[in-house]
């Protein structure tokens, strides 16, 4: 009797652990990030095949760092950041930080910066500035430098940013990918900013 009932038990924990599996893959599926803390709070949905790296939320920054999956051409990640700071007398407006962006990014060639697209759209019912922009991956770049000559080859990223002002904080949504994911990545990082919500 006490073997069927340990029996039954095994079967048990296999399946919730099976169940369990399941409900968290899938490309399909989706994950909600939820942060309640710091001087910040928000939540947004994101594909169930990225994963949470890191996020914290401390008195002058909250932040989440989410991580897509391996990209062996690239042999790097796809990330996406959500960074709130406080406004200041350099940032006071989210043009004024996209204007920043462009200006250092511009003024250092090894970047190979471009500007492939800017705007106007609304996150969370919030009017936002958006920029897409592409520019050399410079840790590859580095890496490149000690590759055979068959084997080089010059990295780019796709990056999306989106900045707002909410709150007299600076919210900055972004997405960095390799070229060769760049619009594959576009529809999963459409869908955090359709599902962003400012929860304080």
């Amino acid at each position: 009797m006490k073997r069927k009932i340990f029996i039954f038990g095994v079967m048990v924990m296999i399946l919730a652990t099976l169940l369990m599996t399941s409900g968290c893959s899938g490309a399909d599926g989706y994950k909600t990030f939820t942060i309640g803390e710091g001087i910040a709070k928000f939540s947004f949905d994101y594909s169930s095949r990225y994963k949470v790296k890191e996020y914290y939320a401390h008195d002058n920054i909250t932040a989440v760092h989410i991580r897509g999956p391996f990209n062996k051409e690239a042999n790097d990640y796809t990330l996406i950041d959500v960074i709130v700071v406080p406004t200041t007398s350099f940032y006071p407006d989210a043009e004024s930080a996209i204007n920043d962006l462009i200006r250092k990014r511009s003024g250092d060639s090894v970047f190979e910066f471009k500007v492939l697209e800017q705007g106007d759209l609304m996150v969370a019912g919030i009017p936002a500035k958006f920029i897409v922009y592409q520019e050399r991956d410079l840790t590859r770049a580095i890496a490149d430098m000690y590759a055979d000559n068959d084997s080089k080859k010059t990295a780019y990223e796709v990056c999306r940013e989106i900045d707002f002002v909410y709150n007299d904080l600076l919210w900055i949504i972004s997405i960095d990918s390799d070229v060769s994911t760049a619009e594959a990545d576009k529809a999963n990082f459409e869908h955090v900013l359709q599902t962003f919500k400012i929860l304080n």
